[in-house]
């Protein structure tokens, strides 16, 4: 048996998305995948330096430190790759400690991406010409039209100029539930302004549609399910997992897993999942990738968004992954919620209101925390670990009710 090459990998979770430029809050989002995903022998590079109080944390867990290195201060025209980019210094540091099979992990895949890969000369797990095109909705939908996945109709209002909101209605339907207008390049949903619902003429004229969108009829869902895989340099398609998926007012706001899918069900997902997969594996598709899938009351099921580099839950799956072989959890059940306008500023705030709830010892279950560069915008990412499912969610309740 062949045996799995191994990597150094370079993580920096570059928010380069263009409506993340300039904003503080999102850029320092560039700290959740790195403890989560990187380990012994990795390098992790963000904007600003973790706390140490979240470090001293993270390593009592049992998990092992990446390098840690730091690009900043923040500059409001950049984004992560930026900055390291422009700094000689932070390159050589990169550069003192590479070893054998290096390559650079970055979350979204843009220009700024590209010109750090050619600065720095190392290869990146992500194929750029791929990611871009199929990072835009209306590339992917068109993909799973074209791949005969099943998917919501949808009208691409970025090659159809001049449409009406008459001409929407009768190409996509009556729908009682209104439509959703979704940003091409748009990342986070609802949240972060990038999907609208339209529900009236009036909803649809207040689009501004140079922003680039496709709209699609609104269906009532059952469950939402995330799948995630990944595509190595050799063509080979690795099945990471599926996921239930938690989302509130068209936006994500976390996971959990396992979960157990019929039979009837998960077969239509691994039949779509084969179809998609070939299709990107055969057009250079390369590294993390991640899709959601729509579950109707009829366990009708519809490919929804297809994410052409690593997703959120990806990072939590890896950082429970680990923590399972440290402390030898063996089974356990994951609830993630993804909290904003707590009242921290800081981990070490965190720390003395949760306490014991922190302690992986606990026979009930213990709370993980994770992203600590957004606590102090009152962001807060909480993944509650049991060996029963249903003291995952009696442990999410009592931590909300102590962070607000």
């Amino acid at each position: 048996m062949k045996k799995a090459q191994t990597f150094q990998r370079i993580i920096l979770d570059s928010q380069s998305l263009p409506s993340f430029i300039g904003v503080k809050a999102e850029q320092d989002f560039d700290q959740r995948a790195g403890l989560c995903q990187g380990g012994p022998g990795d390098i992790v590079v963000t904007t600003d330096p973790y706390e140490p109080m979240y470090l001293r944390y993270w390593q009592n867990l049992g998990y092992e430190l990446p390098t840690l290195l730091t690009a900043g201060p923040f500059d409001p025209k950049m984004a992560l790759s930026d900055l390291v980019r422009t700094k000689s210094d932070v390159q050589q540091s990169i550069r003192r400690v590479l070893n054998c099979n290096p390559r650079l992990e970055f979350f979204h895949p843009s220009n700024r991406e590209i010109s750090l890969t050619n600065e720095l000369g190392i290869p990146a797990y992500m194929n750029f010409d791929f990611a871009q095109e199929f990072q835009q909705k209306n590339k992917f939908k068109e993909l799973f039209v074209n791949a005969r996945i099943p998917t919501l109709p949808f009208i691409d209002l970025v090659n159809y100029s001049g449409i009406t909101w008459d001409e929407v209605v009768a190409e996509l339907g009556p729908s009682e539930l209104g439509y959703i207008a979704k940003k091409v390049f748009g990342s986070g949903g609802k949240s972060l302004g990038m999907i609208s619902q339209v529900n009236c003429k009036q909803d649809f004229d207040n689009l501004d549609l140079t922003e680039g969108y496709i709209i699609e009829p609104k269906v009532q869902i059952k469950k939402e399910i995330a799948v995630h895989w990944e595509v190595t340099s050799d063509g080979s398609v690795n099945f990471i997992g599926y996921f239930g998926q938690l989302g509130e007012d068209l936006s994500y706001i976390g996971t959990k897993f396992p979960i157990v899918i019929r039979k009837s069900l998960r077969q239509k997902l691994d039949n779509g999942f084969k179809k998609l997969t070939s299709e990107i594996a055969t057009l250079g598709g390369l590294g993390f990738m991640c899709c959601d899938v729509l579950v109707d009351q009829e366990d009708n099921i519809y490919w929804s968004d297809l994410n052409p580099r690593k997703g959120a839950i990806l990072f939590i799956f890896d950082a429970i992954r680990r923590l399972k072989k440290t402390r030898h959890l063996g089974k356990v059940h994951i609830l993630h919620k993804h909290f904003s306008r707590t009242r921290f500023s800081s981990f070490e705030e965190v720390q003395q209101v949760l306490g014991d709830l922190l302690d992986p010892n606990n026979d009930n279950g213990f709370v993980l925390i994770t992203n600590p560069g957004a606590i102090q915008y009152g962001y807060l990412d909480v993944t509650c670990v049991c060996k029963i499912k249903k003291d995952t969610n009696t442990l999410m309740e009592q931590v909300m009710s102590l962070i607000f």
